[in-house]
């Protein structure tokens, strides 16, 4: 079980070098001395005043709880080191990381939060697509519904021809019902859907 009032000093340095900062750059944000976070880091003291804690934790990105467990070795390979995701044993890949690291700056968050997050917001995203597609979709079967109505009456034998021609978008919007029918985000459907519809003509 962590012990809440002794620091890991290994997670403690390895978040302030991924910061790039000095013992004493350190120091200064926090308003303590260098040679208070010298020795925590050698492990000579593990001990950190209450007042110091919020200030610590919150420029280094990091919880007191991630940051007094004892079972975090940063140096372990499948643990990742930058920042809050230490404790984070998804992969996630340099660049990326650095995208997740100004979101969290920017909304003052702990990176791991943003990984938590991550899967709802996907929801979200992915659920408003599929709607703004579905809306679309329908507002062009309304427009061909009343093309097909109105467009011979008014211009005669010209308006067959018309739709002879937009016949040839049948084959995208089948597509596009068929993604939207399988919840297809990505599109990855489309193909599969373009070889229905034509063994569907046969």
């Amino acid at each position: 079980m962590t012990n809440t009032n002794q620091i890991n000093p290994k997670v403690l340095q390895a978040a302030r070098k991924q910061k790039g900062w000095t013992q004493e750059q350190l120091a200064d944000r926090i308003g303590c001395t260098k040679d208070t976070v010298s020795r925590w880091e050698r492990g000579q003291s593990r001990s950190v005043r209450s007042h110091l804690r919020n200030p610590l934790c919150k420029n280094l990105q990091i919880e007191w709880q991630e940051l007094t467990d004892p079972d975090v070795d940063p140096e372990t390979p499948d643990i990742s080191t930058s920042l809050g995701w230490m404790k984070t044993k998804i992969p996630v890949m340099k660049d990326v990381r650095v995208a997740l690291d100004l979101v969290a700056m920017r909304y003052d968050i702990h990176p791991h939060y943003v990984l938590r997050l991550a899967p709802l917001l996907f929801v979200i995203i992915a659920e408003q697509s599929l709607l703004w597609r579905k809306r679309r979709l329908d507002e062009i079967d309304s427009a061909f519904s009343d093309m097909e109505e109105k467009l011979p009456d008014a211009l005669g034998h010209l308006g067959g021809i018309i739709l002879a021609r937009s016949g040839s978008a049948d084959e995208r919007l089948f597509e596009e019902k068929n993604s939207l029918g399988q919840r297809d985000v990505f599109g990855f459907s489309f193909d599969q859907g373009m070889h229905a519809f034509q063994a569907g003509q046969q």
